[in-house]
C-alpha cells in the first residue's frame, strides 16, 4: 500500500466549519457595528432637532400656548416628528417646554427628549460708558505727571500760554 499524502474529506470539512462559524462571527460584530453608528446618529440628529427648537422659542422670544403640539423637521435627510409640551410653572414668567422627537409619523419610538424653561425675562441694557470717565482718566494722568516730573503741564489747547510766559 502506498501512503498519500493530503487532507482527508473529514479534515477538510471540519477546517470549513471552522471557517464559517468565524465568518460568521465577523459578519454579525459588523452587522451590530453598523447598527450602533446608526442609533447614535439617529440620537444625534434628534437632539439636534429638540436643541434648535429650542433655541428658536429663546431666539424669536414667542411665548407659545401651554398646549401639546406636533410638526416635523427635515435632517439628516429625513423627515424627524417632534412633540412639543408647553406647561406653566408657579412662577408666571416662566414655561417649561417638553420636547420629544420621534422618527416615526406614529410618535412610537422615541429617539430624543430635550427640557427646557423659556423666560420672558430680558436683561437691562449694559450702561453706555461716560465720556466724562474718560477725560477724568486723563486729567489724573497729567496731575500724576506733574507730580513725578515735578514741571507744569501745558495744556494741548494753549490754555495756560501766558502762564508759561
Amino acid at each position: 500500500m502506498t501512503s498519500e499524502r493530503g487532507f482527508t474529506l473529514l479534515e477538510i470539512l471540519a477546517a470549513l466549519a471552522i471557517a464559517a462559524i468565524g465568518i460568521m462571527a465577523v459578519v454579525k460584530t459588523t452587522h451590530s457595528a453598523v447598527e450602533l453608528l446608526q442609533a447614535t446618529e439617529d440620537r444625534a440628529l434628534a437632539s439636534w432637532i429638540a436643541s434648535n427648537r429650542l433655541a428658536e422659542l429663546r431666539i424669536t422670544r414667542t411665548w407659545p400656548s401651554p398646549v401639546s403640539t406636533e410638526f416635523q423637521r427635515e435632517m439628516g435627510g429625513r423627515i424627524w416628528y417632534t412633540r412639543e409640551e408647553v406647561s406653566t410653572t408657579p412662577d408666571p414668567d416662566l414655561l417649561r417646554i417638553d420636547l420629544t422627537v420621534f422618527h416615526d409619523k406614529d410618535f412610537q419610538h422615541v429617539s430624543a427628549t430635550l427640557f427646557g424653561y423659556l423666560s420672558r425675562y430680558s436683561p437691562p441694557a449694559a450702561p453706555e460708558p461716560a465720556q466724562n470717565q474718560a477725560e477724568e482718566q486723563s486729567v489724573e494722568g497729567v496731575q500724576s505727571l506733574e507730580a513725578i516730573s515735578g514741571e507744569t503741564a501745558v495744556p494741548e489747547n494753549g490754555a495756560g500760554d501766558e502762564e508759561a510766559q
